[in-house]
């Protein structure tokens, strides 16, 4: 999830809250404040499980994507000799993981950033 994602959650959690103390303090309306805090527990719980989300499919939190990147290069009809090259490799974790899966063959990742006024090319060697 990106941060404003967070940010959302967490400010409507955060209004849902105060509207549900206002509720039952200033307004003494207890069906909307009951409404209120039902809806402040509904987003906590959202707000504990996109956090757990992210975790699982963070590199070095849950393992979720190097599970996942394993699986791709498994199905992969590579072995291991060569050149292999990954268009599109964002911050290059899938070419890392497959520059060691396979040592001796020469991985190589290349992206673009569209906002970029150069193309970026990295070209991976794990020693």
């Amino acid at each position: 999830m990106s941060n404003p994602v967070f940010y959302v959650v967490g400010a409507l959690l955060a209004l849902s809250v105060v509207l549900a103390v206002l509720s039952f303090t200033v307004f003494h309306i207890a069906a909307l404040g009951v409404l209120f805090s039902v809806a402040a527990a509904a987003l906590l719980a959202l707000l504990v499980w996109i956090t757990w989300i992210r975790k699982q499919y963070a590199f070095g939190g849950g393992g979720m994507m190097e599970r996942v990147h394993k699986t791709v290069l498994a199905h992969l009809n590579f072995d291991g000799q060569g050149s292999l090259l990954e268009v599109g490799c964002g911050s290059g974790a899938l070419s890392i993981r497959a520059a060691l899966t396979w040592p001796d063959a020469e991985v190589t990742g290349i992206d673009y950033w569209g906002g970029s006024k150069t193309e970026v090319c990295h070209e991976l060697y794990i020693l």
